[in-house]
């Protein structure tokens, strides 16, 4: 109906979201929509508007509404950068990053190279086939890999860009535990050392709720980081929570932090503790 760009902005600046969630495996790219299907061959699509030619375009000029409204205000994006629960498997790319690359270089919208992102699950790190079994494996792997490389491209290339790794569960298994560790430990040497500063540790808590010994997630993503791939104290703080601070925009004085100081303010709620230590973390 037209009306999601307003919802999102009225939990914003009204109801204290602190940013705004994109799934793209619903059938949408970051940007460059023009001209994808947007149904399946010889199954016409029961809601009309699937139909449109223009459908596509539409889509970008809504988004760019989107994003010059978050690039105004200052509103962190969290976007599933994974190609899992899609709404239609032919949409297995559309969560690509190369397409937050295609926006980030080549849309020409002012300022875009500040805007805040947040790629959910880091492109599917650590899902790889250990013992790719068939072509397709061999694929899914190849694929996984390309996604996150570009990932840590365009975080280390613009400056609000980052990565989550959420939903990791291999790491509560032994052996897909070592092999984990040593993926990134090997992605943040050298070159990558200062994807450092653009990991975070997060949960995604629904899911991972459904897996056994959940418990223990945090506190083996924590070591998992600080003892096997041997990040110093300073890293593994930025890792587990200073790091997202700093993507949301909560370290220094903003938009953000007005806008959150509001709210709590509005509700006579006393600003929580994270908020005001969120402050010390660069000072």
């Amino acid at each position: 109906k037209g009306r999601a760009l307003k919802i999102a902005q009225e939990g914003v600046r009204e109801f204290g979201c602190i940013g705004v969630k994109m799934y793209p495996p619903m059938g949408f790219q970051a940007w460059g929509n023009e001209g994808l299907p947007f149904w399946i061959p010889g199954k016409p699509p029961k809601k009309k508007y699937l139909w449109r030619a223009s459908l596509g375009k539409e889509l970008d000029a809504r988004l760019r509404k989107f994003y010059e409204w978050c690039l105004a205000e200052d509103v962190p994006i969290l976007t599933h950068s994974n190609a899992t629960v899609l709404s239609r498997y032919d949409y297995y790319d559309r969560p690509n990053p190369v397409h937050w690359g295609r926006l980030l270089e080549k849309s020409g919208i002012p300022g875009i190279k500040n805007l805040r992102v947040l790629m959910g699950h880091f492109g599917g790190f650590g899902d790889e086939h250990p013992d790719p079994k068939d072509e397709k494996e061999e694929l899914e792997n190849k694929l996984i890999r390309a996604r996150v490389a570009e990932i840590a491209r365009l975080c280390l290339k613009f400056p609000n860009i980052y990565a989550d790794l959420s939903y990791h569960e291999g790491i509560l298994e032994g052996a897909t535990r070592v092999r984990y560790a040593r993926q990134l430990k090997a992605l943040v040497t050298g070159p990558g050392d200062p994807l450092k500063k653009k990991l975070c540790y997060g949960s995604d808590w629904v899911m991972l709720a459904r897996q056994p010994d959940n418990e223990y997630y945090r506190d083996t993503m924590e070591s998992v980081i600080s003892r096997d791939v041997g990040m110093s104290k300073t890293e593994t703080l930025d890792v587990m929570g200073h790091n997202a601070l700093r993507f949301l925009g909560v370290t220094s004085d903003g938009q953000q932090r007005e806008r959150l100081a509001n709210f709590y303010k509005s509700q006579k709620m006393s600003e929580p503790e994270w908020f005001n230590e969120a402050r010390e973390v660069d000072s």
